[in-house]
């Protein structure tokens, strides 16, 4: 038995193409976890296995996991005499002869930076801007008339327009 495994994240197209490259590989099972930050799918996966069943990815950073933590996975799969297929490496544990140590850790590198990059991307998509809010058009057009045509002093213009003496001067001294 093949069970695909699936990690959503930000892109889902990404996931749907996933979900279509592993039902193409054979998969009868396909897990998604649906939680960037957990990992509970994956173990489950993981301990569903049999001997010489395999656990199917699209790619190594569908692990979404650093590298001490997808060693723990590697070997629970390998005690377990199961294997994993990472589709897009073309690669298969069960029949690994060419592959060496080094070409897994050189490709679980690069996938970790692809993990660390969609963590990165995700986290600022997160977080809410802050700062001061940027004042109406109104209120710019309203600075700039009653300095122009009016000529009243920035206190004044500031308490007119409610905002502070410095955003006068800065959108009046932006040119």
């Amino acid at each position: 038995m093949k069970i695909g495994y699936i990690r959503k994240n930000s892109d889902k197209k990404d996931v749907v193409q996933q979900i279509h490259a592993i039902t193409n590989y054979g998969c009868e099972d396909i897990r998604i976890e649906s939680n960037e930050k957990n990992s509970e799918e994956l173990w489950k996966a993981v301990n569903d296995l049999q001997k010489q069943e395999c656990l199917v990815l699209c790619s190594w950073k569908d692990l979404g996991m650093r590298i001490k933590k997808v060693q723990a996975i590697i070997q629970t799969i390998a005690k377990r005499g199961a294997g994993i297929i990472v589709l897009e490496k073309k690669f298969n544990s069960l029949h690994s002869e060419s592959v060496t140590f080094v070409d897994i850790v050189n490709m679980l590198a690069e996938s970790e930076s692809k993990v660390i990059s969609e963590h990165t991307i995700s986290s600022l998509k997160k977080i809410e801007v802050k700062g001061r809010p940027p004042i109406e058009q109104a209120t710019k057009e309203k600075i700039f008339y009653l300095r122009n045509t009016k000529k009243q002093s920035y206190r004044k213009i500031a308490e007119e327009c409610n905002v502070s003496i410095g955003t006068v001067y800065k959108y009046l001294n932006a040119n």
